[in-house]
């Protein structure tokens, strides 16, 4: 068993490195507008700016329950958890485990970029 605020703290990191994926997504979106036709590009633009705020929101509550929570004592069966999770990397990432730099997955969804 794994204590809850741990697992808390992991799924936080990952939340936020979500969002700066998704803001990364943002720009490059941003780059491209000008080529596209101003609604179809509008459109896109503002649902990806929604995911990211959602994310966003996510990661902020997330945080607010381990600062939050009387947690003493909390534990959950994390590698059950982690069971449903299907990138490699982010179960990694989740173990508090040091990705290798550059190491093709074995196992696990494709993650082509």
């Amino acid at each position: 068993m794994t204590a809850l605020r741990q697992v808390l703290e992991a799924l936080t990191a990952e939340l936020e490195r979500t969002v700066e994926c998704g803001e990364m997504l943002e720009e490059y979106m941003a780059s491209l507008a000008p080529l596209l036709p101003k609604d179809a590009a509008l459109e896109e633009m503002q649902s990806v700016d929604q995911l990211v705020q959602s994310i966003a929101n996510l990661a902020q509550f997330s945080r607010a329950i381990v600062a939050n929570a009387d947690m003493q004592g909390a534990v959950i069966d994390f590698e059950a958890a982690l069971g449903v999770v299907t990138l490699n990397s982010m179960v990694t990432r989740l173990r508090g485990l040091p990705e290798p730099a550059e190491q093709e997955e074995a196992t696990g969804d494709v993650e082509l970029f």
